[in-house]
This record gives C-alpha cells, structure tokens and sequence, in this order.
C-alpha cells in the first residue's frame, strides 16, 4: 500500500500484481487494507496515548544511563 501526496490517493500492489482483476475487487482490496492501516494506527496512538507516562520515563531512563 502507498499513500500518494493526497492521503485519499490511495493505491495497493494488487493493482499493479494483478491488473486482470476487476476495479470492483481492487477497490474491495484498497477498502480492506485502508480499514486495517487506519485500525492499527489508531490502536498504537490510543496505546502510546495511555502510556505516555511510562514512555517518557522509560526514555528519560535511556538518556540518564547514556554512556
């Protein structure tokens, strides 16, 4: 999947590995993945948001211990 400068300009590999299929099963496809990239984005930014706390400390940790 790639994002062209346009974030609605969305296009899979499907379209490219098989250009015999149809513009109604690419466009399922496109759909599809769309759905799982924007699920998985939004569940590590509702996580990252939740622990932030931790994150921060864990990252002030790593620099404190820096050789």
């Amino acid at each position: 999947m790639s994002y062209g400068e346009n974030q609605d300009e969305v296009s899979s590999a499907c379209r490219v590995a098989h250009p015999e299929r149809s513009e109604a099963t690419v466009q399922k496809s496109d759909t599809e993945i769309r759905r799982f990239v924007e699920e998985g984005y939004n569940e590590a930014t509702r996580i990252l948001t939740e622990k932030r706390a931790d994150l921060e400390a864990l990252a002030k940790g790593l620099l404190e211990s820096k050789p």
